[in-house]
């Protein structure tokens, strides 16, 4: 094959890697709608996005790295000597669409988009290679591929994962409470869940009691510097909150140090306990 003859098919290029991402999407957005379907007290008015967040973070690297190089290959079938090349900008494309959800992640999710755009790139080359014959068992390397992101469960990643959903669950919670959809609060609360916060000690049914009477009423609430550790089944949360409430007709906006305790129950991360103090600027005398 001569010079001419080799020649790199941009547009085939560009369209592989925004259809493996568009695809990508598409299925997680439908397994999410599953998912909801299966399990519908997730039902609410942020369920979708709650649902599709943690579907995309178990879904995607093995969706992305399948359709990276299945588009890969397609797409490297239009480029005659540089298939190889076609394969990894494809991938590399691809990668690149899920840069815009990096800034706005959680460090939790961030870690597992940094391994699926890596993942898109290895499985982009792939199909070139495929293409190409270079590798003289494709289909071998596109299952070592896939099988390395169906590890990740099983991986570092997997923490990350559960930490994000644990986040999520709290992020749920909160807009439930700010947005006065006490319904859709309670399926995030164990059964036996208890609040202890503002020196009094609450089960979870007198907490949406008061909330429903009127006498507790969260306007909205904002949290940070939120770590997330995991010990079988149940996670510990930690940070820091402001938020602005009415009680007993009395607006109050406290800044918090903040406990949170989670158990996974039936798939559903739902808080078992809750604790809060007033935040310090300094610790009081004598304190180590």
């Amino acid at each position: 094959m001569t010079d001419a003859q080799r020649r790199v098919g941009w547009g085939w290029i560009l369209l592989g890697a925004v259809l493996a991402h568009l695809c990508s999407v598409i299925l997680i957005a439908a397994a999410a709608w599953g998912y909801m379907l299966l399990w519908p007290p997730q039902s609410g008015p942020d369920a979708f996005s709650v649902a599709a967040r943690q579907t995309g973070l178990r879904l995607g690297p093995v969706a992305g790295a399948a359709l990276a190089f299945l588009f890969g290959y397609l797409a490297s079938r239009r480029s005659p000597g540089r298939e190889q090349l076609a394969g990894v900008l494809v991938g590399t494309l691809a990668a690149l669409l899920l840069l815009p959800l990096l800034p706005g992640a959680e460090p939790a999710a961030r870690i597992i988009y940094v391994l699926s755009m890596a993942l898109k790139v290895l499985a982009g080359a792939a199909g070139g290679a495929a293409t190409a014959r270079r590798s003289r068992r494709p289909g071998v390397v596109a299952v070592v591929i896939v099988m390395a992101a169906l590890t990740l469960p099983a991986s570092p990643a997997a923490a990350a994962q559960d930490a994000a959903g644990v986040i999520a669950a709290e992020e749920s919670l909160c807009a439930a409470l700010t947005s006065g959809s006490i319904d859709n609060a309670a399926p995030w609360l164990a059964d036996d869940v208890t609040l202890s916060h503002a020196g009094i000690m609450q089960s979870g049914r007198e907490w949406l009691d008061a909330i429903r009477s009127g006498v507790m009423r969260y306007i909205w609430i904002e949290s940070s510097d939120q770590r997330v550790r995991i010990f079988d089944g149940t996670a510990v949360l930690t940070g820091r909150r402001a938020l602005r409430i009415v009680w007993n007709g009395t607006e109050h906006a406290p800044r918090l140090q903040y406990t949170s305790v989670y158990h996974l129950m039936e798939g559903r991360w739902r808080l078992v306990a809750y604790h809060s103090d007033e935040l310090r600027e300094t610790a009081p005398a004598g304190a180590r």
